[in-house]
């Protein structure tokens, strides 16, 4: 997407291809979406049917012991049955925080330090790829992000697992070199051949790793909404776009299937993407499309996993007309 002349916006509710400045509020979007697994897997942990029974059967032990039994003659007393399974809750809430906070925070951190978002208006510049947010009373408040580059494959990241720690791969850091070069309109009317030469050559070091192997698809990378905004239809809007983009009809789009890996407790990304004809993908129609996709990593103390979902470009097409009358 070239840089062109800014075109005048309405004020409210709508959809823009993403912009230079929106990078530091699209990355807080991105990092919001990460953090908020946090909540998700402790509450998960301790309302787990076998976690629940422990603390329950816990709890009432230490009543027995302690003597907390309800007394007749005192109302109040009859609440006394929950102080044991309540002292044992409060212990079991923070062992959780305590082992899910450091596993959420590395991926956090790999994720804001991954090669997209190292440069992320010049990484969603190239080739098919494409970034869009949505606007509510002038304020970013849903981004959507595709990646055509690297569709399947987790990106490395400049950042270690702990705070402070860089990561020196020359690999990650030979592309952002790559990535530093300004994406504009006005690099296509160069006339230094040598410059030219070079650019196309960086380019197709970007595309070798990946279009021999999921060939005519793309990812959805990222796709968050803030939180209060998740029960409107603005993840439709942004889902649309996305996808016109991706299934484009021009000569240069080969693309026949999207691809998202959806998080652990995203149940609002399951719905949008359910609405439009995503479906999941089982380890069966991986190998069956002979997609090479990574596995999702487990996270938490009960192993979360995400999930790989799929939209073929002719069952889009099929209910293409209703969605954009939404």
């Amino acid at each position: 997407m070239s840089k062109t002349n800014p075109q005048p916006q309405p004020q409210n509710d709508y959809v823009r291809p993403i912009q230079e400045s929106d990078e530091k509020i699209v990355k807080m979007l991105i990092g919001q979406g990460v953090m908020e697994g946090l909540a998700g897997a402790n509450n998960k942990f301790v309302t787990n049917p076998i976690i629940v029974f422990c603390i329950t059967a816990v709890g009432l032990t230490l009543n027995r012991y302690m003597s907390f039994t309800p007394d007749s003659s005192n109302i109040l007393s009859w609440f006394t049955p929950l102080i044991g399974p309540c002292l044992i809750l409060l212990p079991v809430l923070g062992l959780a925080e305590f082992y899910h906070r450091p596993n959420f925070s590395k991926r956090l951190r790999k994720v804001i330090g991954s090669l997209d978002l190292i440069k992320l208006y010049n990484y969603y510049n190239q080739n098919n790829n494409g970034g869009w947010v949505f606007i509510h009373n002038k304020e970013i408040i849903g981004t959507i992000l595709i990646d055509s580059l690297n569709p399947g494959k987790s990106l490395k990241s400049v950042l270690g697992n702990e705070e402070g720690e860089i990561e020196n791969d020359k690999d990650i850091l030979s592309k952002e070199n790559i990535l530093n070069r300004k994406v504009d309109s006005d690099s296509n009317t160069r006339t230094n051949s040598t410059i030219r030469k070079r650019n196309v050559n960086n380019d197709n070091k970007v595309k070798e790793n990946t279009t021999n192997k999921n060939k005519n698809t793309v990812e959805i990378r990222h796709f968050d909404i803030d939180s209060p905004y998740r029960q409107s239809s603005l993840s439709l809007d942004l889902l649309i776009e996305a996808l016109n983009h991706s299934f484009n009809d021009t000569p240069n789009s080969q693309i026949d299937k999207v691809i998202i890996k959806v998080k652990p407790f995203s149940q609002y990304i399951e719905k949008s993407l359910s609405q439009v004809g995503f479906t999941r993908l089982s380890n069966e129609k991986i190998k069956e499309l002979k997609l090479e996709v990574d596995q999702p990593e487990k996270i938490g103390l009960l192993g979360w996993k995400g999930y790989w979902m799929i939209l073929n470009k002719q069952d889009w097409l099929k209910n293409k007309e209703r969605f954009q009358s939404i």
